[in-house]
């Protein structure tokens, strides 16, 4: 432990990335925190605040406090979420020193507890928001990528939880439609799946080739009938 500078902790399970302009440097990140492991973030001494001052055509560069740079890092990042409160927020603080990821975890444990409670009662929050979303619309553009990690941590399934790439995993039997991994209907031609899956049981596979085919082909208009 270096007792100068500052130390971000985080147990987000997501990364953190910052931009400060008019700072150098300008960028901070933090890795995403696996489960029951922590990530940190080392300001050092080295941050300063670049002025240009027109008048005299140069710049000039004044020292920040770690601690101030620090605190601006997570105080920003965490009044900037939905549903941020004293009592729900991201587990991501700030302490004096520079610690290394084991020194942080053994250290701050009562912190990094309380942080994990705090962020709990903040995915709670954002997963009640998420279903309440998700009755008005079914669709996943209105559910962040937050939101559903904040399902995942929680060990919750929704049928949200799933981004658009995980929806398309699996084939309709029938017409051979993209469809979501746990639906049993088409959402394109409405076919049971379970129910299609048992009345081709014993029919051979080139018989299922062919009605696929002609389910997924555009039905011919009837010729007419000469008078």
């Amino acid at each position: 432990m270096n007792q100068h500078g500052a130390t971000i902790i985080s147990i987000c399970p997501f990364p953190i990335d910052e931009f400060k302009p008019g700072i150098i440097p300008s960028n901070f990140h933090v890795d995403a925190a696996k489960d029951g492991e922590v990530q940190v973030l080392n300001i050092g001494t080295n941050v300063v605040s670049r002025m240009r001052v027109p008048v005299m055509g140069n710049t000039i560069d004044m020292s920040i406090p770690a601690m101030t740079v620090a605190r601006a890092i997570v105080e920003d990042r965490n009044t900037g979420q939905l549903y941020y409160s004293p009592e729900a927020k991201p587990g991501l603080f700030f302490v004096e020193g520079t610690y290394s990821r084991e020194e942080a975890k053994f250290n701050f444990q009562k912190e990094i507890e309380e942080a994990n409670r705090l962020q709990n009662n903040w995915f709670e929050h954002l997963v009640k928001l998420a279903d309440d979303d998700w009755a008005k619309s079914k669709q996943h553009r209105y559910i962040s990528d937050t939101q559903r990690y904040a399902a995942r941590k929680l060990g919750l399934t929704k049928d949200w939880t799933f981004t658009a790439t995980d929806a398309a995993d699996k084939r309709c039997a029938a017409c051979y439609s993209p469809m979501h991994a746990l639906a049993i209907i088409c959402p394109t031609c409405k076919t049971n799946q379970i129910e299609f899956a048992k009345g081709l049981a014993s029919v051979p596979p080139a018989a299922i080739q062919n009605q696929v085919a002609k389910a997924a082909s555009p039905t011919s208009p009837e010729p007419k009938t000469k008078v």
